[in-house]
């Protein structure tokens, strides 16, 4: 029987985070996880969820990066964002821009930067450029269409594999991760890139939502 599970919350602590979690859509990744076959498998007893946003409710005394009311999303893949409520260190958050609609923040974290990262990190594009793509029924295919970048023309074949989970668990990258999620925001924001088309439902109606993401049809968008 599919239930949800009420939790205490604990009090904070000095460099925690208290998330009002408000949004976060059903992935495939997300129904891979759950079938135990995702290549990040979270220790159990765990809490589903790769993306999503919240809205900072409290912080600890020594928490620099955030203010109460700041909206965050993950900055790694195993925190759970398939909850009303949780306790996260802020180095496992990353701030986004407030303006931004719920659609929008909800499903900025895996596609839109999946599809950045694909265009910036493997050629050299330019204004004029073109890119081909084929199999661009994803949304992660329908990010790189809407990507306002130059593209790319074929002068030979090459085969890359990208995922995006290791780039954001690179400390590296930690930098270059808020100028993309800020490039990212502006064209939300201008209307150069829109959200998927979604389904809302609230997390209590979870498995209805679960049912229906399984048929790949409206990408389902938990509302806590």
């Amino acid at each position: 029987m599919e239930t949800l599970l009420s939790v205490m919350i604990l009090s904070h602590s000095r460099n925690i985070v208290h998330i009002k979690w408000l949004a976060a859509p059903i992935n495939p990744a997300d129904l891979n996880t759950l079938e135990g076959v995702y290549p990040v498998k979270p220790p159990l007893p765990a809490v589903p969820g790769l993306e999503g946003y919240g809205r900072v409710e409290k912080i600890g005394s020594r928490v620099k990066k955030f203010r109460v009311g700041d909206h965050v999303l993950p900055a790694k893949a195993d925190m759970g964002t398939w909850r009303t409520d949780g306790y996260h260190d802020e180095a496992d958050l990353v701030a986004i821009d407030n303006s931004l609609s719920m659609e929008a923040s909800a499903t900025l974290l895996i596609n839109p930067p999946t599809a950045y990262r694909m265009l910036k990190d493997f050629v050299d594009l330019k204004p004029g450029d073109t890119i081909i793509q084929n199999g661009a029924n994803s949304a992660v295919g329908r990010a790189v269409i809407q990507a306002p970048t130059g593209p790319f023309i074929f002068k030979d074949i090459r085969l890359i594999g990208f995922w995006i989970t290791p780039w954001f668990d690179d400390v590296k990258n930690a930098e270059e991760r808020k100028r993309m999620f800020a490039e990212l925001s502006g064209w939300m924001k201008s209307g150069k890139f829109i959200p998927p088309p979604l389904e809302k439902r609230n997390i209590e109606d979870f498995a209805s939502a679960i049912e229906a993401a399984v048929k790949f049809g409206k990408k389902q968008l938990l509302v806590m």
